[in-house]
């Protein structure tokens, strides 16, 4: 899944290099992994997104199995992919997000606590 408004950067060529070598290469079962839009859910139309793009962010072909360190890589590539008006629609999207309940955030942490870390990730 290619996006065009990506820059053709070398931060764009690297994104999809990790994207594509998660796909191909089983990750050790040891390992910490975390499940990754590869197209950020936030560039999405819905009721409470201002989002551009249309569609559904949790269709099979936009996740990935990634690594924390992968995960962690391709946040920051995906700041330098995009062109600054992107930035723009994302910091005003992010603006008018409701803050989380506490009923959310009590769910969020529970998620959190149940999840079993390598001796790598800790």
């Amino acid at each position: 899944m290619i996006f065009s408004e990506f820059l053709d950067n070398e931060s764009t060529k690297r994104y999809y290099e990790i994207i594509e070598n998660a796909r191909l290469f089983p990750i050790p079962v040891d390992t910490y992994t975390e499940k990754y839009h590869i197209i950020p859910k936030s560039f999405y139309k819905s009721k409470d997104k201002s989002g551009w793009l249309v569609g559904t962010p949790n269709s099979p072909d936009n996740f990935v199995i990634l690594t924390g360190r992968e995960h962690f890589i391709c946040h920051k590539l995906l700041t330098e992919m995009l062109p600054e008006e992107s930035k723009a629609k994302m910091s005003k999207a992010a603006l008018e997000r409701k803050p989380h309940s506490i009923e959310t955030k009590a769910k969020m942490s529970k998620a959190l606590s149940n999840r079993i870390k390598s001796e790598e990730s800790i």
